[in-house]
């Protein structure tokens, strides 16, 4: 038992569904795993990859390891805003989940409020259409338009 569990049951938590269960491929549900993974696993050592291991198995690679990134990403944001010095000492970010979570004694609610500020949708990996210019196809001078 760990000194944060007496914590754990202090403050109710309680995860959010089964820890072993199926997790939907969205950045938020990534997070609220990870978080659900950090404060009841006690062996856990990076609950974002883990979290990431419950995704369906009809999920791609890439978009998986998308997921992960912009789970990291806001993790990192928040756990440099909360202890900017052990920021500094992991560098330049972001920094990947397992090395905050092997420094912070508590983790568990920088993951939470990731899954908080992040949103549902899956990342973006090409530009929507209607942010494509079409240009319209103009005739040279000295083109006849025959080939």
């Amino acid at each position: 038992m760990s000194s944060g569990d007496g914590l754990l049951k202090s403050m109710g938590y309680r995860p959010a569904s089964p820890v072993d269960s199926m997790v939907a491929a969205t950045p938020r549900e990534i997070a609220q795993r990870a978080a659900d993974i950090v404060a009841t696993v006690p062996d856990s050592r990076d609950a974002v990859s883990e979290a990431a291991d419950c995704l369906p198995g009809y999920i791609e690679a890439g978009i998986a390891w998308d997921l992960v990134a912009v789970v990291e990403w806001m993790a990192d944001r928040i756990a440099r805003s909360r202890h900017p010095a052990l920021g500094e000492m992991l560098g330049v970010g972001p920094v990947p989940w397992e090395c905050w979570q092997r420094e912070l004694i508590e983790p568990w609610p920088i993951l939470a409020d990731a899954a908080t500020k992040l949103g549902k949708s899956l990342p973006v990996r090409r530009p929507p259409a209607q942010s494509m210019a079409v240009v319209p196809v103009r005739p040279q001078p000295g083109d006849s338009g025959q080939r």
